[in-house]
């Protein structure tokens, strides 16, 4: 397995700075490195034991009409994702979903600025940076 490649490394820098400039984490938290680290540790394993690890296990529940419940494929590629975020200490997520086409889509976001990683049916994953709605970057992200 390989790592982030460098753009997507610097497009989830920029993102995860500007979430924090935003006021997305707490003044107490902020002040308190280590508490925050353990607060977002246990955020990621959150996302990790309710969302993506009960979504492989009850994917008939997702399932509707217009709505392809994650595949087992890229429930893998997110867990692999979101445990080396994780461990990278980074800012977690605003939200976590299933796409309509059997993948995942990770946001984050302020006022003005948000990223998602989009990891497709086949475990492919993208970065896609904007700024006011409108696309500034995308890149592709190995895992």
């Amino acid at each position: 397995m390989g790592t982030m490649s460098t753009s997507a490394d610097f497009f989830l820098n920029q993102a995860s700075g500007t979430v924090m400039r935003s006021g997305a984490a707490s003044e107490d938290s902020l002040s308190e490195p280590a508490n925050r680290a353990a607060e977002w540790r246990a955020a990621w394993n959150e996302l990790i034991d309710k969302k993506l690890i009960e979504w492989g296990r009850q994917t008939e529940a997702l399932a509707d009409e217009d709505l392809i419940p994650p595949t087992a494929t890229a429930i893998l590629a997110s867990s692999t994702l979101v445990q080396r975020l994780r461990d990278r200490q980074s800012a977690p997520p605003c939200r976590c979903v299933p796409d309509r086409d059997g993948g995942v889509v990770i946001e984050w976001w302020s006022q003005q600025t948000s990223i998602a990683l989009e990891i497709s049916s086949s475990g492919a994953v993208e970065l896609v940076f904007m700024e006011n709605g409108k696309v500034k970057g995308r890149a592709p992200v190995s895992l």
